[in-house]
């Protein structure tokens, strides 16, 4: 380089002229002929390069047989030292992730299997992984559960058949008071789980009936299928599917469609009035009511979340239309 030492700038602090270099340094109505002999000034803040010279020598090459010196320092003496070395051997290999601690990062973090295989191979390009770890070995973790599920021949409706053996593989105490059976249909299957309490632990899945729709057959055979009459757990679903373990129909315009009260949706004035009748006694073919009820009226819960989200779809396709 043709200089030895370069710009040095430095903070300039408050902005004063005959300390900016900018401002000493104006090169307002400079051509290319009067810049050739323009030499930039130095300010505190800013130092121009400065050439080679005797007070900047240029640096020359050490040759290959010159010895090195090693630089000297100074140390203090041990009395007055306040470096006590230790004679405890620190461990230097590092933690590695084991198959267990990656399936329970993966549980922790509510993984699907695709997603846990990723995390697999950004600790493995890490190189965290233990030996052993397997990377597709997620693909294949619901197999250990399994055992716990019948099928039919079919192969379009599932459910558990050893409820306290699936809460024990899942890390759960069973206490069917502590757990709400959730039912509900999407456009490819009618599912049911188990929701804890106080939704501090993960859903237990139940059943899964596909090529189906919520009826009264579906629904026979999911309470039979999971043995609900044994458990009595409480009930958590939307009013279609509450009608339907009710006894009531799910479809048309029925006149008492309510399964807390006598509502009468054929009354003129069924909106002004607020008081109805409690459903006292059911009966088939009274008030609508066209089965025996599949659960107690005392184990029906209604989410409220789940309604009102409902309604806002039906109002939603209401204002489309």
């Amino acid at each position: 380089m043709p200089f030895g030492i370069p710009m040095v700038w430095t903070d300039p602090g408050n902005h004063e002229v005959d300390q900016c270099y900018v401002c000493v340094n104006k090169v307002n109505g400079l051509n290319r002929f009067k810049a050739r002999n323009f030499r930039n000034k130095s300010v505190p803040s800013a130092q121009t390069p400065l050439l080679h010279s005797e007070n900047v020598p240029i640096p020359k090459l050490p040759s290959p047989g010159e010895n090195y010196v090693p630089p000297s320092f100074d140390f203090a003496s041990e009395s007055h030292s306040l470096y006590q070395p230790s004679n405890i051997t620190l461990p230097c290999k590092h933690i590695e992730c084991t198959q267990n601690r990656l399936d329970m990062m993966a549980r922790q973090l509510k993984l699907s299997q695709k997603r846990q295989v990723v995390l697999a191979q950004h600790l493995k390009s890490l190189n965290i992984l233990a030996p052993d770890v397997k990377i597709y070995g997620a693909l294949g973790r619901q197999r250990e559960f399994m055992k716990y599920f019948n099928r039919n021949d079919e192969n379009t409706f599932a459910h558990w058949n050893n409820i306290s053996g699936l809460m024990a593989a899942n890390g759960n105490e069973y206490n069917a008071a502590d757990w709400r059976l959730f039912i509900d249909a999407s456009k490819s299957s009618l599912k049911s789980v188990l929701l804890y309490i106080d939704n501090t632990k993960s859903p237990i899945p139940v059943s899964i009936h596909t090529e189906t729709d919520e009826n009264k057959e579906s629904m026979q055979k999911i309470i039979d299928a999971i043995k609900y009459h044994e458990n009595l757990w409480k009930v958590c679903a939307d009013l279609k599917v509450v009608a339907l373990l009710r006894g009531l129909p799910h479809k048309g315009y029925p006149k008492n469609m309510c399964f807390l009260c006598q509502w009468d949706t054929r009354y003129a004035n069924q909106y002004q009035k607020r008081d109805w009748p409690a459903r006292e006694t059911i009966r088939i073919g009274h008030q609508n009511v066209i089965y025996e009820p599949m659960v107690p009226m005392e184990t029906i819960l209604l989410p409220p979340l789940h309604i009102k989200l409902g309604l806002v779809k039906n109002c939603n396709k209401f204002f489309v239309d």
